[in-house]
């Protein structure tokens, strides 16, 4: 494949991520030259190269249809299910467009859940762009993982702060947490190496060990609420993103500064 000047200089300056994976170059090039991967055709707008293609993301989610009743993984192939959350249109958001959960019965699911995270020994990077005007709310679910009775991840925001973790041996391991402002877009980059937990929010690092919230009733993966049909996220969802390894500060950093996420 022969590259053009500018292609040669940004894969001369690819972040860690990307030099993990030989097989992103070939994704990066077809970035930078307009198009989409995995067959879905020219990319909107031919806007090139994005952050989502710097760390190599395995699921991504951009919420950017603005109607319809799936979300599309532009990376793999587990498309989302909207169960009554609304489509907004609104400037501020990264794309254009999100998702409105209103607190009651509005979730997102996903036909198959991410064989690679069970029983909580792989790596993997949850990464949500979210807002909610009611930061007061307790308990309630942004993103749930689970496929037994031991296995559960979560990221759920209580009185503020987002937290996240691991249920496992009947209590919640490697847990992480920090605080959002009300009606403020935050990225919540949500990193797990097997065994311990980091958590950035807008690219920046916090060390709280709160508890997130969850059910290991029902196996499924969802956004908005668990998988037994509770704990209702009030909020906007702009972005969702999903790695098979773990995203380190340089990772966090970089996806905060080079959105549109995708």
């Amino acid at each position: 494949m022969s590259l053009t000047q500018r292609e040669r200089a940004v894969l001369r300056n690819l972040p860690a991520p990307a030099r993990k994976d030989d097989s992103i170059v070939e994704k990066l090039i077809a970035r930078l030259r307009g198009f989409g991967v995995n067959g879905r055709g020219p990319v909107s707008g031919g806007r090139g190269l994005t952050a989502g293609d710097l760390l190599n993301w395995s699921h991504a989610y951009p919420i950017g249809a603005g109607g319809g009743t799936t979300i599309t993984d532009e990376e793999g192939s587990n498309d989302g299910t909207i169960n009554d959350a609304t489509w907004i249109s609104d400037a501020s958001l990264v794309n254009g467009y999100g998702l409105n959960f209103d607190g009651s019965n509005d979730y997102v699911s996903f036909a198959s859940t991410l064989s690679h995270i069970a029983g909580g020994s792989n790596p993997f990077t949850f990464a949500i762009t979210y807002r909610t005007s009611d930061t007061a709310q307790s308990n309630k679910t942004m993103v749930t993982h689970t496929t037994d009775s031991n296995d559960l991840f979560s990221i759920s925001m209580q009185g503020g702060v987002v937290r996240v973790g691991r249920f496992g041996n009947s209590n919640w391991q490697e847990t992480k947490s920090g605080s959002v402002n009300a009606d403020t877009l935050t990225r919540i980059f949500w990193s797990y190496d097997g065994s311990s937990s980091r958590l950035w929010l807008n690219g920046s690092e916090v060390t709280g060990t709160s508890e997130p919230s969850g059910s290991l009733s029902t196996a499924g993966f969802r956004l908005g609420a668990d998988t037994s049909g509770s704990r209702y996220q009030k909020g906007d969802l702009d972005a969702f993103n999903v790695a098979l390894y773990a995203g380190d500060a340089q990772d966090a950093q970089a996806d905060y500064n080079n959105q549109p996420w995708t």
